[in-house]
């Protein structure tokens, strides 16, 4: 059985789970958005970080559980 891995964060802009092995940025208020889901010229806040969500994850000790 083919499993996935959610965790309970949520992508800023479209409230969906972020999934393990999506793309996202991580901006300067620590908030997580799916880089298909930031715009530049709507998103005003300065991006930190991005990559894959489990990479992210493993960086920030904010993000562990």
């Amino acid at each position: 059985m083919n499993t996935i891995s959610f965790y309970p964060f949520r992508c800023h802009i479209c409230h969906e789970r972020i999934k393990y092995k999506e793309f996202v940025y991580l901006d300067s208020l620590n908030t997580l958005i799916h880089q298909n889901c930031y715009h530049s010229e709507t998103n005003m806040l300065e991006i930190k970080d991005g990559g894959m969500f489990k990479i992210i994850k493993r960086k920030y000790d904010f993000l562990k559980k």
